[in-house]
């Protein structure tokens, strides 16, 4: 039998854990968030909704008992690993193995093999700066749920890709910030 460790240190044999009394949706903003989104970006939500991100704002709508720790583990923990066409996660204490093409398969993500490179590097584009402007947060610290849920007072004026930027960022936001 499978034991499961949770976060008290407590341990419970699977099956026997007690249930959740609280759902994503209590420990974070997102329904605030997302319903507010919904009516500020009605003509783009069904394309946010059918990417690939919106298969977290989707999972709401099922009603899954996950605490938003869990979700951030299955985006976040990933295990190094030698061999490169592998990808090993950690949810919990359970480590969960994907093959690149399984993985691609699932996400939806390019995962063709690349060269890694000595030192990741992104480009602040003045596009992307202007962005972070229009949100009113600071470059290096990103925004927060409260910042995004301001900037939806403003943003039905701006341009289309701006307002799917905002849109895509609450949703992982909403999802991965359990604190405003």
């Amino acid at each position: 039998m499978a034991l499961i460790t949770v976060k008290n240190k407590e341990v419970y044999t699977e099956g026997e854990e007690p249930g959740y009394d609280r759902s994503v949706v209590y420990y974070n903003k997102n329904t605030e968030l997302w319903l507010t989104l919904h009516t500020i970006l009605q003509e783009e939500w069904d394309e946010l909704e059918n990417s690939h991100m919106g298969v977290l704002y989707r999972f709401t709508k099922l009603k899954f008992n996950w605490a938003s720790n869990v979700v951030r583990s299955m985006l976040t923990m990933q295990v190094a690993c030698k061999k490169k066409y592998e990808i090993w996660n950690v949810v919990g204490v359970q480590p969960l193995h994907f093959s690149l093409n399984e993985f691609e398969h699932i996400t939806g993500l390019n995962c063709e093999y690349k060269e890694a490179p000595t030192k990741p590097t992104t480009v602040d584009t003045d596009e992307m700066k202007d962005f972070w402007g229009k949100l009113g947060v600071n470059e290096k610290l990103g925004p927060s749920i409260n910042n995004l849920l301001a900037a939806c007072k403003w943003a039905g004026e701006w341009s289309r890709e701006d307002r799917l930027r905002l849109g895509y960022l609450a949703i992982y936001a909403g999802f991965t910030s359990s604190t405003g």
